[in-house]
This record gives structure tokens, sequence and C-alpha cells, in this order.
């Protein structure tokens, strides 16, 4: 799982690596009572533990600020297309939430190039604003 995770955040696929990374943490790395008078091996393998949950942790925060970003250039996004379809609105307003909108979303495919729902919205806008 590990592996495997390490190769999904590497290729930029960060829901799947941190589900692999969760799953491996809850079979090997437990939060557990900390012992305070281990063996050399033990207190080894408790550092393990540690750096395995701080990874995941570390994948998981990555995810959280796509998913953020993603949600503010949606709603940028959402924002410019109604604008747009507004018999009253001005084009500059568009073009300037459009771009916004790709702003954000250019800002979370740098974290995670190969999101999926992030590069499709991000397609999508760059059509509609032309």
């Amino acid at each position: 799982l590990m592996r495997r995770g390490a190769a999904l955040c590497h290729a930029g696929l960060l829901e799947q690596a941190s589900a692999d990374f969760e799953l491996a943490v809850a079979d090997y790395a437990p939060k557990e009572a900390v012992q305070t008078h281990a063996a050399p091996s033990a207190i080894g393998v408790a550092a393990e533990k540690a750096a395995l949950r701080a990874d995941a942790l570390v994948v998981k925060e990555r995810l959280t600020r796509v998913l953020n970003l993603k949600a503010e250039a949606d709603h940028l996004a959402t924002a410019a297309l109604s604008a747009g379809d507004d018999a009253g609105a001005g084009e500059g307003g568009t073009v300037e939430a459009a771009a916004a909108a790709l702003a954000a979303y250019g800002q979370a495919l740098d974290l995670a190039p190969c999101h999926v729902p992030t590069l499709a919205n991000a397609a999508a806008v760059a059509l509609a604003a032309g």
C-alpha cells in the first residue's frame, strides 16, 4: 500500500494515494499507547509508524488544499458563466472572473497535475471563455 500510495502521489493522484495511506496507517501504524520503557527495536518501529502517519497527513493536507482551490475556482467559474448568461452583464467582468477561475484551477493543478475533476472544469471554463 505504501509503495502504491507513493507512486500515486508521484502521478498526482492524491485521492487514491490518500486512501492507500489511510489503509496502511490503519493496518500498520494505528495510534497506540506510548511505551516509556520500550526496547530499541520497538523504538525504531515506533519511529517508522510515526513517519508513516506523518506522510499520510501530508498527502491528506495536500488533497484538502487541492479540493479547496478547486471549490474556489468552481465558485468563480459559476459566477463567470452565469454573468455571461445575464443579458445585462458586461463582457469585462465575465472575462476577469473566468481568468480568476482559471488561475485558481492552475494553482490546484500545480499541486495535483492529474486531478481529473479540476482538469475537466478548467478545460470547460477555458472553452467557455473563448
